[in-house]
């Protein structure tokens, strides 16, 4: 698996508490992403900002402090319906952005920019008007976000980021998890310019039958469905579950995960970064390889999720 940097077990009352700060992480503490735009919705004018010129990687700069408090300023509080623009700082291909929306104290909204191109200074309303190949659960200048929905009690969150990757879960036990994936694909198509997908189902963390994640055509730029791999079917039972992933022996294994694009014209396959699958028989979460793989299951008779971990700190 790869080195990402990982947030381990953050606890939050809420996610707009925990969004101010995996942001702050992201930017101030990490340098895997760098500010866009801002918008705070407290403010009647100049609700949307941008980063002083050489402070995009830090939200504590002037630009943002200008006429009194801002939300997304020196650990200020969001407020419902404040967003951020952050880009990826991959240096080995092209960028994308993420596009976050404080919504509820439970959900966060959230889309993928995968040409960087979001239209800076626009109107000040949330959510923001977006470029046109802007993909959430739909694509376009107003596409239908993805909601990445959490529990109003306090919950744990952990990520596992890199500057071209974002995984984000919210575990409240008992199989409850949420799991928010923006990022560069592993093992992308040669004429993939923009080789970037985002999860639009975050409260499917396990391999499923249907279409979960969107990306652009490497065709056409139009929206395309992937499905998991793993999830083949043979007579209605997902082998993944079954027989698909074996578990050999006494060992404790990890296993690729990976989705494909089977469209007419448009068919690709490609895995998902610092993603894998445990198998279905382990407990609900925990760790293994000496605490360098964290799991976590969203489904009892399905795998559990697999990210690279800090080697340290035990899960749950």
């Amino acid at each position: 698996m790869a080195d990402p940097k990982i947030w381990p077990k953050k606890y939050y009352l809420n996610c707009g508490l925990m969004l101010a700060n995996f942001v702050r992480w992201l930017v101030n503490t990490e340098g895997l992403f760098t500010i866009v735009e801002a918008y705070d919705d407290s403010h009647a004018t100049n609700a949307r900002r941008v980063p002083t010129p050489g402070f995009e990687s830090t939200l504590d700069n002037a630009a943002f402090a200008a006429d009194g408090g801002f939300s997304w300023y020196n650990n200020q509080a969001l407020g419902v319906d404040d967003w951020i623009v952050v880009q990826s700082t991959n240096a080995a291909g092209n960028k994308f952005q993420v596009v976050f929306e404080f919504d509820s104290s439970t959900v966060i909204k959230h889309h993928l920019v995968p040409k960087a191109d979001f239209p800076v200074g626009g109107a000040d309303v949330s959510p923001p008007v977006l470029s046109a190949t802007s993909i959430g659960t739909t694509m376009g200048t107003t596409a239908t976000a993805v909601s990445f929905t959490t529990k109003s009690t306090g919950m744990v969150y952990s990520a596992v980021c890199e500057s071209d990757s974002i995984n984000l879960v919210s575990d409240a036990g008992a199989f409850d998890v949420d799991w928010m994936h923006i990022s560069k694909v592993d093992g992308q198509h040669p004429d993939d310019t923009f080789p970037f997908v985002i999860n639009d189902s975050c409260n499917l963390s396990y391999p499923y039958g249907a279409d979960r994640y969107n990306k652009l055509s490497h065709i056409d730029e139009s929206l395309q469905d992937a499905w998991d791999v793993t999830l083949a079917s043979y007579g209605g039972a997902p082998l993944c579950s079954v027989s698909g992933l074996g578990f050999p022996g006494s060992r404790r294994v990890i296993y690729p995960s990976l989705a494909t694009v089977y469209a007419v014209g448009q068919m690709m396959t490609f895995g998902l970064k610092n993603v894998s699958l445990a198998h279905y028989s382990e407990a609900i979460s925990g760790t293994m390889a000496d605490e360098t793989v964290m799991y976590l299951g969203g489904n009892a008779s399905s795998p559990r999720l697999a990210f690279p971990w800090d080697g340290l700190t035990t899960y749950p």
